[in-house]
């Protein structure tokens, strides 16, 4: 199974677009890709739930308390 941290999803690239430069200055690494309709924001991919939870507390000790983790 593969999990991972999404920082956001938004209906509009745009959005999405200005978040992940928002992360990256952050010192974020992030990528954008559409996943059920959505523009999503990712913080890593991991094969463990473990990895995927240490790099969700980082993500949210940035600013960003509502990323959350999916399963693929």
């Amino acid at each position: 199974m593969l999990y991972e941290v999404i920082v956001g999803a938004f209906g509009l690239w745009y959005n999405a677009n200005l978040v992940n430069d928002e992360a990256n200055e952050k010192g974020l690494s992030t990528s954008i890709h559409r996943y059920r309709g959505k523009y999503c924001v990712a913080a890593g991919s991991f094969s463990s739930e473990k990895a995927a939870m240490e790099r969700l507390l980082t993500v949210r000790r940035t600013g960003y308390v509502f990323a959350y983790i999916i399963n693929k």
